[in-house]
């Protein structure tokens, strides 16, 4: 049984008010006067000092106090008693000294009924004192002692009357849990890029020679995309024009008179393409170039 300090003994006082109900219906509602130490409980194991005793008591005549009594010494009264019809509640003070100590609560007034002993340790470990020997009547002879020939018997062989020593036994070793490899995040799965429309400008590239020597610019919007080019196509001739790709535009920039002269006509297509690690995606688009020599 471990230690219990003087705040932990007076539990019983803590509670003792929701307690008045149930010791009301046990013992008041029954007619039956009686006292009984709520705490400390018994046979426990107290640190010396002030300790709190708490105790219940019910009888049909008016309870006027109850008193402590420790090794049938009166030691405290306690008359300020909480009341709850016929059930009355107190707690008393104790100086507790080290050694082995009864306690008993007696009603005053009531019934003048004493509570049942309870014994309790304060202080170091108190063996119980050995039970008192029958002290032999006159029509008793006593014991005779066995001559040193006899040879004593078993119960008397001091190697089985004395308790066996307990070898120690070995501290398990403690299990070593196995070591958890750190859980791997899936690797995100990545997706083919996105791209929008293809827009040539100027749609229509002429008719002057001046016009036909101008820009023609390709652009197209695009997500999750890596690199981009652009292939312009006439007839079964085609030309790749490079490009690249910015805030999500990718734009290529060319001259159509670099492509096949200043004096080309006709109608002319181009396809742009983009990509990632996850794949491509192409898209088309298409203008038209007027020019001549005049």
């Amino acid at each position: 049984m471990g230690w219990i300090s003087a705040a932990a003994s007076g539990l019983a006082a803590a509670v003792g008010v929701g307690a008045i109900a149930v010791g009301l219906n046990l013992s008041a509602a029954a007619g039956e006067p009686d006292v009984w130490i709520d705490g400390p409980l018994a046979e426990a194991r107290l640190e010396p000092g002030p300790i709190t005793v708490s105790a219940h008591a019910t009888a049909d005549d008016e309870i006027d106090a109850l008193v402590l009594s420790v090794d049938g010494k009166e030691v405290s009264t306690a008359t300020d008693l909480k009341r709850t019809g016929k059930l009355v509640y107190a707690t008393f003070e104790w100086d507790a000294a080290a050694g082995q100590h009864v306690l008993v609560v007696t009603q005053e007034g009531g019934a003048a009924t004493r509570s049942a002993q309870r014994l309790v340790y304060v202080g170091a470990p108190v063996d119980p004192a050995p039970a008192d020997e029958p002290t032999p009547t006159p029509s008793e002879k006593p014991s005779e002692k066995p001559s040193p020939t006899e040879t004593p018997s078993e119960s008397a062989s001091p190697s089985e009357s004395a308790s066996p020593t307990a070898e120690p036994k070995p501290e398990p070793k403690p299990t070593k849990k196995p070591t958890q490899k750190p859980t791997e995040k899936p690797t995100p799965q990545a997706t083919p890029p996105t791209l929008g429309a293809v827009t040539v400008t100027p749609n229509q590239v002429g008719p002057t020679i001046a016009a036909c020597t101008g820009n023609i610019t390709v652009r197209a919007n695009v997500s999750g995309a890596t690199s981009g080019s652009a292939r312009v196509y006439r007839t079964n001739l085609s030309k790749d024009v490079g490009g690249s790709i910015s805030g999500g535009v990718f734009t290529a920039t060319f001259k159509q008179a670099d492509l096949y002269g200043s004096n080309t006509s006709g109608d002319f297509s181009v396809s742009v393409t983009v990509t990632n690690k996850a794949g491509s995606i192409t898209r088309d688009g298409a203008f038209s170039v007027y020019c001549s020599k005049d």
